[in-house]
C-alpha cells in the first residue's frame, strides 16, 4: 500500500492491492479546509485496510508474488523515526540504510586509502 498527504494537508490518500482487488481511497473535506491532524496513514489507510478485510472476509487471499528480477532487503532508517522493514529493489540498487546525507557518510566504510567511500 502507498499513502500520501496533499502539501497544504487538504486531503489524503491510500492505494493498494490484493491478489483480488485494487483499492484507492481519497479523503477531504468538501470545503476544502485543511486537515491538519490527519495523514495518509491515520486517515485514508485505515478506510483501505478496512475495506480490505470486508472484501475478503469470507475469501482470503495470499500477497501477490514479486515480479520476477527484484531483491528483497531489510532496510533500516537513520532517524529511527521508521521501524525496519523489508523493501523490494531492482539488482543492483538495494541499501541497507535510509539516512540523511550527515548520517548516511558516517555509515560508509572506508576505503583502501582510509577515506570515507
Amino acid at each position: 500500500m502507498k499513502t500520501g498527504t496533499s502539501k497544504d494537508m487538504r486531503d489524503n490518500w491510500a492505494v493498494g492491492f490484493s491478489e483480488r482487488y485494487t483499492i484507492g481511497v481519497w479523503l477531504g473535506n468538501a470545503s476544502g479546509a485543511a486537515m491538519w491532524d490527519v495523514s495518509g496513514t491515520s486517515g485514508a489507510a485505515p478506510v483501505w485496510a478496512a475495506l480490505m478485510r470486508h472484501l475478503h472476509a469470507r475469501t482470503p487471499s495470499r500477497p501477490p508474488a514479486p515480479p520476477p528480477g527484484v531483491l528483497r532487503q531489510r532496510v533500516r532508517f537513520g532517524d529511527q523515526l521508521e521501524a525496519a522493514r523489508d523493501e523490494w529493489f531492482l539488482p543492483g540498487t538495494q541499501h541497507a540504510l535510509f539516512a540523511i546525507d550527515s548520517e548516511a557518510a558516517s555509515a560508509r566504510p572506508a576505503s583502501a586509502g582510509g577515506q570515507k567511500a
